[in-house]
């Protein structure tokens, strides 16, 4: 295997190459548990759902906690119908509020910390979580809300969870926001 600086992976150059890792102190991945989570906003991007609407997908990080560094998706779509929930995640991240026009930089959504609400739900009979909702920190830890998108988790000390939230009910047939 052919290694580039920076790159543990390397670069497969014959059918013959071995991959090797060890593995022996890490569980499989799955589901981020339900409950609340501080995070901060990792990537914001345009995109198209499946029916052909436009959305906007998040991706946030966990900064505290056991599920440190573990990633959470959101996708808001700018139909009429669904701009509630942009109106939500923005307003959680201080970048606007329902009732105004609204325009953001990347520059300006990356890093901004949050509440992340993680919630069940079951879909095909199997249970599974997903990010649910984006809130505000609460006021007590506002002067932490911005940090780089790649800053260590340490520039965040100790700020205070939300409150658990309540779970979804368990028969909900896809998470909610989720578009159709």
């Amino acid at each position: 295997m052919t290694m580039q600086p920076g790159d543990p992976f390397g670069v497969p150059s014959d059918i013959n190459d071995t991959f090797s890792v060890d593995l022996s102190n890490t569980q499989e991945g799955g589901d981020v548990p339900e409950g609340t989570y501080i995070g901060r906003c990792r990537d914001v991007k345009s995109d198209t759902s499946k029916a052909g609407l436009p959305m906007w997908v998040w991706t946030f990080e966990i900064i505290q906690g056991p599920q440190t560094g573990r990633e959470l998706m959101q996708w808001t779509s700018l139909s009429e119908k669904a701009l509630w929930k942009v109106a939500q995640t923005v307003a959680a991240l201080g970048l606007g509020k329902a009732g105004e026009k609204l325009s953001f930089s990347k520059a300006q959504a990356l890093g901004r910390v949050c509440v992340l609400v993680v919630t069940k739900y079951t879909r095909d009979g199997k249970e599974r979580t997903s990010l649910d909702e984006v809130q505000r920190l609460p006021e007590a830890a506002t002067q932490n809300s911005v940090l780089p998108p790649h800053a260590g988790t340490s520039a965040v000390p100790n700020l205070p969870t939300a409150p658990q939230a309540q779970a979804a009910p368990a028969a909900s047939p896809q998470p909610a926001g989720a578009l159709p």
